[in-house]
């Protein structure tokens, strides 16, 4: 599939947001569906589905959501490149998270850690306790 765009969605307070922790993350493809990934109400389990992203919003005192073109600046090289999409499991957890596979590594990895979705590198996966069980791509 070719990557055409990465969008995500951030929660924005008092004018900031952490980037590192979207709440969904949308890939667009040229030649596939566009999918949404997030994490499901249990803070547990990761979700893939084919929803828009839910912003922009104004939630009033509670700040806002924001979408952000991130293909170029957290992702660079994907956009417009040949990519797989595998899922990533660890231990008991069958599904743990998403990687974008480029030429014939992970690029770029999505992970539930707790109630938060992360990303980066398949390196950076490491750097959350996973209990001994390494994760995989699957």
């Amino acid at each position: 599939m070719k990557l055409n765009a990465m969008l995500a969605e951030f929660h924005a307070f008092e004018g900031k947001w952490d980037w590192q922790r979207p709440l969904h993350v949308r890939l667009e493809f040229a030649d596939a569906p566009p999918i949404r990934i997030g994490l499901m109400g249990d803070g547990g389990s990761m979700r893939v589905d084919f929803l828009p992203l839910e912003g922009p919003l104004d939630i009033g005192e509670y700040g806002a959501i924001l979408i952000r073109d991130v293909s170029e600046g957290f992702a660079p090289g994907l956009k417009g490149a040949d990519v797989d999409l595998y899922g990533i499991a660890a231990g008991e957890t069958p599904f743990a998270g998403v990687g974008i596979v480029h030429e014939g590594r992970a690029a770029l990895c999505f992970w539930n850690w707790g109630d938060e979705l992360l990303w980066g590198s398949w390196d950076a996966r490491f750097l959350c306790d996973w209990g001994g069980a390494a994760p995989r791509l699957m």
